[in-house]
């Protein structure tokens, strides 16, 4: 599985958490398909969100960001997907 961290900047942290909650149907519909079965979160309180989750298959991962349902979510949520970066976790440090 990878992980993967997305960052970004919304309009308003609170109204984007409850409309990102609201999805939970459209990621299972989504997501599941390639191992995704949750999505870590956070917000601050100067309107930014961070997301962790893992999955099997990094490219599919990628090409649902442009689906024109997740870019109808995030439009609905008040992201500003030109803040929008994604990362993927390559590397580990055991200790």
């Amino acid at each position: 599985m990878a992980r993967i961290v997305m960052i970004g900047e919304v309009e308003d942290a609170a109204a984007w958490e409850g409309h990102f909650r609201s999805h939970r149907d459209l990621f299972s519909k989504i997501y599941s398909p390639i191992g995704m079965d949750v999505i870590h979160f956070t917000t601050t309180d100067d309107n930014r969100f961070v997301l962790h989750s893992e999955v099997s298959d990094v490219d599919a991962y990628f090409a649902t960001l442009d689906s024109k349902e997740i870019e109808a979510a995030m439009a609905e949520d008040g992201v500003k997907r030109e803040t929008v970066q994604v990362f993927v976790l390559e590397k580990e440090l055991g200790f």
